[in-house]
């Protein structure tokens, strides 16, 4: 469960959904959690059932349940697993890059430097100047590469296991503390309140759309993480009750996330933004002009290289089991194998912001600059609604129903219930989330 929460847990939670519910406030979360039930949480029982069917990666179980278990041989679906494995290192190739730049704006603010930075202007140059930089970006890329290589190329349990049962605590520790000291400004509770209040007057389409794609994006579905993590899943666990809980855990992770951030931005009168802006401009600036800031703008940066490095390992996960399995590889050979493949593609994004910069205009409304955003516009736009919606294709309509079934039990939550949701409420759903992105 911690690694799946882990998993999950990532820079999504603290990079939009507090600017989302900023701006709708509680009518956004309870549109959210709707969706997080109705289509986040069948696929994520989906992936969970395709990885302890067979115990396998998902390149393995993917072609094991298509001779075996299926109502339809089609040779088409042996690459399906394929197309996951390389889609989580496409993402993982830019999500490296963007925590390398957090692992150093956490050294940054631990040693006082934006609390020497009064304007907004000087804090978008201060960034501007570090992202210019190849050299910098090359160095912490390849230092948070080498950090999720060295757990994933360990034994699963003495590698991934131990370190999750040791960072995600931590996590959730460091993250109630840093939501305890922002009870202390700028009238917590009233604002808190305010924020909160459920009023769908204030909610708009493009709330609901936001909504909807948050919760697809937020468990890590379609990148066969979970798919990955449920062949360590032992046969007696309930599907059902694990993945609850982990979405449990990730909704709370991002309402304190709501919790930390708003107060801390509100009380420099700075604008609540989302992504980008909000990471490394304005909590930036919003910590170093407070008392103390440089010690709470360290946590919070902790919190977040955490929050990375967790899902950067699962996000590897996938490639390193499948290696392992092909080629009989050890983990450690594997994972530095996969990882330096990473770090390759990282490279080219990296440059991409500097030396190799380029743009253009995407659909007449959007400007694409380098490798960075074509491979986020890729994963994030086609490939994961892609690949999640034949995980419900495959799982809903491909996979025999006993066998799902021996799975997840036969009760009416259970396995009746999901069968509805992920034979038609999830495809549904998914092709909006991905009609949206292509039109947004």
């Amino acid at each position: 469960m911690l690694a799946a929460t882990g998993a999950a847990v990532g820079l999504g939670n603290f990079w939009k959904f507090p600017h989302m519910v900023g701006e709708a406030g509680g009518a956004f979360v309870v549109v959210y959690l709707v969706f997080m039930v109705v289509m986040a949480l069948p696929l994520l029982m989906a992936e969970l059932v395709l990885g302890r069917a067979t115990q396998q990666n998902p390149v393995c179980a993917i072609q094991a349940l298509t001779k075996r278990e299926t109502t339809s041989s089609n040779p088409a679906w042996n690459y399906f697993g394929w197309v996951i494995v390389i889609t989580g290192i496409l993402i993982l190739s830019y999500y490296s890059v963007v925590a390398g730049w957090i692992l150093a704006y956490a050294l940054r603010t631990a040693v006082g430097i934006f609390q020497e930075i009064d304007t907004v202007e000087e804090i978008r140059s201060t960034f501007t100047i570090f992202v210019s930089d190849p050299e910098k970006l090359l160095a912490w890329h390849t230092i948070f590469v080498f950090m999720t290589i060295g757990i994933s190329g360990r034994d699963f349990r003495r590698g991934l296991e131990n370190t999750v049962r040791l960072v995600v605590p931590i996590m959730f520790a460091l993250l109630l503390i840093l939501v305890f000291h922002s009870a202390t400004v700028h009238e917590f509770r009233q604002n808190l309140n305010s924020l909160f209040h459920i009023d769908f007057a204030r909610l708009t389409l493009p709330h609901v759309m936001h909504a909807m794609q948050q919760a697809f994006f937020s468990l890590s579905l379609g990148v066969g993480v979970m798919m990955a993590y449920g062949a360590y899943l032992n046969k007696t666990v309930s599907i059902f009750q694990l993945s609850v809980s982990i979405i449990v855990l990730d909704t709370v992770v991002a309402l304190l996330a709501v919790c930390l951030l708003y107060p801390v931005v509100l009380s420099t009168e700075l604008e609540f933004s989302s992504g980008v802006t909000l990471v490394f401009q304005t909590v930036p600036m919003a910590f170093g002009a407070m008392p103390g800031g440089a010690y709470w703008g360290t946590l919070f940066f902790i919190v977040l290289v955490l929050a990375a490095w967790t899902s950067a390992i699962a996000l590897l996960e996938p490639s390193v089991a499948w290696l392992t399995a092909r080629h009989g590889w050890r983990r450690a050979k594997a994972a530095m194998v996969a990882g330096l493949i990473v770090w390759a593609l990282g490279l080219i994004n990296i440059l991409s912001l500097n030396y190799w910069a380029f743009s253009f205009e995407f659909f007449d409304a959007h400007m694409v600059n380098g490798w960075l955003d074509i491979m986020d516009i890729i994963t994030s736009t086609v490939m994961l609604p892609l690949i999640a919606l034949l995980v419900a294709v495959f799982s809903g309509w491909v996979v025999s129903r006993e066998y799902v079934k021996k799975q997840l039990g036969s009760s009416i939550v259970n396995y009746t219930l999901w069968l509805v949701l992920i034979r038609f409420a999830v495809p549904c759903l998914i092709v909006v989330v991905f009609v949206y992105l292509l039109l947004r």
